[in-house]
């Protein structure tokens, strides 16, 4: 079964990614695991990280014209870490069921980099063709 990690504040029903910014004269992948460790307390080495979105998003904390270039990660650890921290934005972090339950929960914009992760998934044969199918049919 394939799980992906979510965090969530208390009292809220949507799930969110892990995010973060890359600061000036940090690489993408050294953020990568800034952000993990910042927001999971989990300190991954070596873990290899896809690019699944590049490009600009939306950013509702400035004005209407206002963009951000983005970058989604798909990162497939060997063996997902057990005990995880929530720190920074959520209060819960954890492992939910890569399905079309828990995809639903995570806003629309977070959603589609999830939804641009399963081809990836089916390429590495982390999941089948069919059950992407299904599932993309049913979250969007």
């Amino acid at each position: 079964r394939l799980e992906i990690l979510l965090g969530i504040k208390e009292g809220a029903t949507t799930l969110g990614v892990l995010k973060g910014f890359v600061l000036p004269e940090e690489k993408p992948e050294d953020a990568l695991r800034r952000v993990l460790e910042c927001e999971a307390g989990w300190k991954p080495e070596g873990i290899p990280a896809e690019v699944v979105f590049e490009g600009y998003t939306y950013d509702p904390r400035q004005t209407d014209n206002a963009w951000v270039e983005s970058q989604a990660l798909l990162v497939i650890p060997p063996e997902a870490p057990g005990m995880l921290q929530a720190s920074g934005q959520f209060d819960e972090i954890r492992w939910w069921p890569l399905d079309a339950e828990t995809i639903n929960r995570v806003s629309p914009d977070q959603a589609r980099f999830i939804r641009d992760s399963v081809p990836r998934l089916v390429e590495a044969n982390r999941m089948d063709q069919d059950s992407a199918n299904r599932l993309l049919m049913a979250t969007g």
